[in-house]
């Protein structure tokens, strides 16, 4: 730890958030919780290395989104302008007034921007036309890939080899072989994440290589036994807690029985596995068998019942999976994994081919996907040799600090190239990485939170860096973090999320002026839709509810309607008091953005102002809809669906009762007759 500056007593940042903003001397892991203030001293960092002499163009700072790069910016520009306004030192001053200057060049971007830059800076490195265009549309994308995958596919069919036609044995039906073309996009895909895809596919095979003993086997060690074993002890760990949950009580002795047997079958399972008595294992597996679940019929015992019921069918379901995962004995298992490895070699040969013959299509259309961008960068960096080329020596030079951001959606071909622009590793560290891995939200994107993992345990010992948590919550009340404490403390462990939810990782309340109140306790609403159709005449059509997303999301409208009549207080950290809720103070979160109209047709309804980011097609809006309608029937009149579609339409307003009503004047005509 370098010397850190003292903190002033009316400094409003905690004692590590100001360790966040002053150490150096090394690289820095910031792990910061959600609300920790992260953006903040982000910001009070960069802010402090330009008040220190930095200039901001010496500096690279990365981030997830293009939206967070144009934040970050505006930010730094408020914070520089104060500093404008504040320094009395004409020198001072004018420094200030340099890095405004130069803010609008700055490298604050995402790191697809920063390797567009290095690409046109040093596209002669590597031979490359830098006239190209960037493929940003995704339909055009599909049909280049697309087209060099059938050029390819027919000429391995025309080849006719014997290990290809085996191979297609395994993917293609009667109808088509798109479950072929699916594989190698996905393993395409996977590559393309990887700072060598070339090596990372021929290295596929490798993992098929014969072993003596299945438990040795890298495949299954590495990828399958990890799962069998987690999966094994969550399910023991639950039985447990609902034997506890029934042991001891009358009503529930037949249901104590069972859950012991479960559980007996469960702990033999997972140790055998534990002991890698594979064929043991097998057997036992095979012989699994659940009784027949008791039946409750008081209320008072259905509430204890029911939710152990349906984790018991979860079990029985995960059992009945391993069954079918692992239905042979090791031998043959064994067996069939030799007889898959040149399979497996011919498919990473082929996604091999696919992969250049793709890219010689996209250098000759003068055309570059964004993974190109980062491979590209990648290649112009490390040079010829993997020593680093005078593009790296340039950036390491120009770059005195680098600072990324959202560091947990990193993957390890972003890490390589970080690698080449940073400090080299036998130097004083110059990286600031900020981030969450309990945030952690796209490995489907191939993110690698490992990357953040290993850092974390690793600076824990001061061991290649050091790291810095910040836990306090600034955003919410203490009743919101107990509740979201309580709630991950059953689902995140080592097993699931590879680091613990332990005491370093929960949230801790950080705003200390929240005034005492008990309204503000965590609630649940849930909509259940009743078993029997009942049905108000009174009750207009636009009031009848379709199915349980349509219910939740007017459950949630009468929610807010409630706070916003009750004028429900809340706190207001400008105001330093109470004050009733406004609209502008509720967020939603969904799960799903394809309900997106829907939610904006119900607030409408509401009369609920609503701002919603990425509703869908434009083209999918109501009012867009029934425009396009009225278009069709000023076409073709004799177009059902567009007329039924106006007629419903505010435009007529008809209810869907007298849609009906001239139906059945005219059955068998057209709707535009019968009406």
């Amino acid at each position: 730890m370098t010397n850190i500056p003292l903190k002033p007593q009316n400094e409003t940042f905690t004692d590590t958030q100001w360790q966040a903003i002053f150490d150096e001397g090394d690289h820095l892991l910031i792990s910061a919780s959600a609300g920790s203030g992260k953006t903040t001293v982000l910001v009070r960092r960069v802010i402090e290395k330009l008040k220190s002499g930095t200039n901001i163009d010496e500096l690279l700072i990365v981030t997830f989104t293009e939206a967070a790069a144009r934040e970050m910016k505006e930010r730094i520009q408020v914070a520089l302008q104060q500093s404008v306004n504040e320094e009395s030192d004409p020198e001072r001053r004018q420094h200030f007034v340099k890095q405004l200057s130069l803010l609008p060049m700055a490298q604050i971007s995402t790191l697809h921007s920063f390797c567009l830059a290095v690409i046109r800076r040093y596209y002669y490195l590597i031979g490359i036309d830098p006239v190209f265009r960037l493929l940003t549309d995704e339909t055009e994308q599909i049909l280049l890939k697309e087209e060099v995958w059938e050029e390819l596919r027919d000429q391995k069919y025309e080849e006719g080899t014997e290990v290809f036609y085996r191979l297609t044995e395994n993917f293609v039906n009667d109808r088509s072989d798109e479950a072929l073309t699916n594989v190698v996009m996905d393993l395409h895909r996977f590559a393309q994440a990887n700072p060598s895809p070339e090596v990372w596919l021929e290295t596929l095979a490798k993992q098929y290589e014969h072993s003596d003993d299945l438990s040795e086997h890298p495949l299954f060690a590495k990828y399958i036994a990890p799962i069998y074993l987690a999966q094994l002890q969550s399910a023991a760990n639950q039985l447990q807690r609902s034997i506890e949950q029934v042991s001891g009580q009358k009503d529930f002795s037949k249901l104590a029985d069972m859950l012991e047997n479960d559980y007996a079958q469960v702990a033999f399972l997972l140790q055998t596995f534990k002991d890698n008595q594979l064929t043991v294992f097998y057997q036992a597996l095979g012989n699994v068998s659940f009784g027949r679940f008791p039946t409750f019929r008081k209320e008072e015992q259905k509430i204890i019942s029911i939710p152990i019921k349906e984790q018991r069918d979860e079990l029985k379901e995960q059992i009945g999976e391993m069954q079918k995962s692992f239905a042979y004995p090791p031998e043959k298992i064994l067996m069939l994994m030799t007889q898959a490895q040149p399979l497996v070699q011919e498919m990473g040969q082929l996604t091999l081919a696919f992969m250049e013959n793709l890219k010689q299509r996209k250098k000759d259309k003068g055309v570059l996907e964004f993974n190109d961008l980062e491979h590209y960068a990648l290649e112009i960096l490390s040079g010829s040799n993997q020593t680093g080329s005078e593009a790296s020596t340039y950036y390491r030079q120009q770059f005195k600090e680098v600072l990324v951001d959202e560091y947990q959606d990193v993957n390890r071909l972003q890490e390589a190239i970080l690698s080449w622009v940073r400090t080299p590793d036998d130097e004083n560290g110059n990286q600031f990485m900020v981030g969450d891995v309990k945030q952690s939200i796209y490995a489907f994107r191939l993110a690698d939170p490992t990357l953040f993992i290993d850092k974390y345990l690793a600076y824990e010992n001061q061991i290649g860096g050091r790291r810095i948590i910040l836990a306090d919550n600034f955003r919410s009340r203490h009743e919101v973090l107990h509740f979201t404490n309580l709630i991950f403390q059953q689902l995140m462990n080592e097993e699931l999320g590879q680091i613990p939810y332990d005491e370093a990782a929960q949230l801790v309340p950080g705003f200390p002026h929240f005034p005492e109140s008990e309204d503000f306790l965590p609630e649940l609403l849930i909509y259940e839709k009743e078993n029997e159709e009942t049905t108000d005449d009174g009750l207009t059509d636009e009031w009848l509810l379709e199915d349980k997303t349509d219910g939740e999301l007017h459950l949630v409208a009468l929610k807010i309607k409630e706070l916003i009549h009750s004028k429900f207080q809340i706190y207001d950290k400008k105001l330093k008091e109470n004050r009733p809720v406004t609209y502008r103070d509720i967020v939603l979160l969904t799960p799903t953005r394809k309900n997106n109209l829907m939610l904006l047709d119900i607030f409408k309804k509401f009369d609920i102002p609503l701002e919603i980011d990425d509703a869908q097609n434009y083209f999918q809006a109501t009012e867009v809809q029934t425009m396009i309608s009225l278009l069709q029937l000023i076409d073709n009149p004799y177009q059902d669906i567009p007329l039924a579609a106006v007629l419903r339409s505010p435009i007529v307003g008809l209810s869907e009762k007298e849609l009906v009503e001239i139906r059945l004047i005219n059955k068998t005509s057209s709707y535009y007759e019968a009406f």
